[in-house]
C-alpha cells in the first residue's frame, strides 16, 4: 500500500494539458471491471466510468458499480461535476456543493485519481499540448 502511495505521489503533470476524456481502465490495481469491496456474501465491483476536463477548469464524472448480494445482481451508476485547478505536480478536484477534494496526477495520457480507491484512467482521442 506504501508503495502505491508513493507511486502516487511521485507522478507528476507533464506540458501536457489536463482537458479532454478520460476512460476509466482500473480501479484499487485491477483493470475493471474491478472488485473493490468484498465480504460474505457480498461484492462491489467498478465496471466502467469516465472524467471530462474542460478548459474552463470544470469537470464531470460517472462511474459504474455491479453490487452481487448472495447470487443477486444489481448496477447503478453515480455521477457528478465540479471544478479542478491545476497545481505544480497535481491537479485538484472539488466537487460542487463543496462535500469532497480529491487530487489527481497526470502522465502523458493517463490520468490517476485518488479518493476512496485509486482508479486510472486513459485518455480517449488526441491529447492538448500547452
Amino acid at each position: 500500500m506504501l508503495l502505491c502511495l508513493v507511486t502516487f505521489v511521485l507522478l507528476s503533470i507533464q506540458a501536457v494539458e489536463p482537458t479532454g476524456e478520460f476512460v476509466l481502465v482500473a480501479a484499487k490495481g485491477q483493470n475493471l471491471p474491478a472488485v473493490v469491496s468484498e465480504s460474505p456474501g457480498f461484492k462491489q465491483e467498478v465496471t466502467g466510468g469516465s472524467i471530462h476536463l474542460s478548459p474552463d477548469g470544470t469537470f464531470t464524472w460517472s462511474t459504474a458499480y455491479r453490487y452481487t448480494t448472495d447470487g443477486s445482481v444489481e448496477t447503478s451508476e453515480s455521477s457528478g461535476s465540479g471544478t479542478y485547478t491545476r497545481g505544480n505536480a497535481w491537479l485538484v478536484f472539488k466537487l460542487d456543493g463543496g462535500a469532497a477534494q480529491f487530487q489527481g496526477a497526470l502522465d502523458g495520457d493517463k490520468l490517476t485519481l485518488r479518493t476512496d480507491v485509486e482508479m486510472v484512467f486513459q485518455r480517449r482521442g488526441p491529447r492538448a499540448s500547452s
